[in-house]
């Protein structure tokens, strides 16, 4: 469990580690916009390389809309179970595991793993990558080596974050089906431990929840900053040049003019 307190400072931290690194990334694009392109979900679509029509494309949903269900079943859980109509949070059999499937989603979806990618290569000063690869196994190492460490070597402090919630034992074993909800501890035991120094043996269940707001709250913020930045943006003409690809992948510089009453992007003024 967690106090509503604790909760609350948790989420203060976080949102102002979410700001501060969005703020980054707008000083230190590589490109003009590249930013902008990052709100806008710059993305190659694979099935028209090769095609006449160009697969640079911008406002590219259909991660969106594969993620939804995991998106909406966070939300309605956070709602219900961290409104802190009492002055903590409840743990039981069914929270515990709701918590472990909602955390191991959430450290698993490739989506979200691809906004935190693109943010933390913006932020370190890099191309735009329009073909963002998730691996299938081993994120742990793409959570940590690649958009952790970018974080970190710009002393930013949603690396902080990130090392607060995530930690590859506690996915694993909610995957694997290898934990024990210790009632009586109180604690999760992960039987998934192999003696290894950098291992969870175990996790008491407040230390639990304090990993798994941080998770979430990670989350939740990235996703309502993405949506804010785009509503500051002005509303088509004279719209926003940036570096694009044609249908031949040579750079090429245009411009995206973002529809507010649509909250979209295209290409045509």
């Amino acid at each position: 469990m967690i106090r509503k307190n604790d909760f609350r400072k948790i989420d203060i931290e976080v949102k102002n580690v979410v700001k501060k690194a969005f703020e980054y990334a707008k000083k230190n694009e590589k490109n003009l916009n590249d930013y902008i392109l990052f709100l806008a979900n710059g993305h190659l679509m694979i099935d028209l390389v090769g095609s006449k029509y160009s697969p640079y494309t911008i406002d590219y949903r259909l991660d969106e809309m594969n993620d939804e269900l995991r998106l909406n079943v966070l939300l309605d859980y956070i709602q219900h179970s961290y409104s802190f109509t009492a002055e903590n949070s409840q743990d039981s059999k069914l929270s515990l595991s709701l918590e472990l499937m909602i955390y191991t989603h959430m450290w698993e979806s490739k989506p979200y793993l691809k906004t935190l990618k693109k943010l933390s290569d913006i932020c370190d000063s890099q191309e735009y990558d329009w073909d963002v690869k998730v691996p299938d196994m081993s994120k742990h190492n793409f959570i940590r080596d690649v958009i952790r460490a970018k974080f970190k070597k710009n002393n930013l402090k949603i690396h902080e974050v990130i090392t607060e919630g995530f930690h590859t034992s506690l996915r694993n074993a909610f995957a694997h089906s290898e934990y024990v909800l210790n009632l009586n501890e109180p604690k999760i035991d992960l039987l998934n431990f192999k003696n290894n120094d950098w291992e969870l043996r175990d996790i008491s269940f407040d230390d639990w929840t304090r990993r798994f707001c941080y998770s979430f709250l990670l989350a939740y913020h990235i996703e309502k900053t993405l949506q804010t930045e785009r509503e500051k943006l002005y509303h088509g003409l004279p719209g926003y040049e940036i570096k694009s690809k044609n249908s031949a992948g040579e750079d090429i510089n245009t411009k995206i003019f973002y529809d507010s009453i649509k909250n979209s992007f295209h290409y045509n003024p």
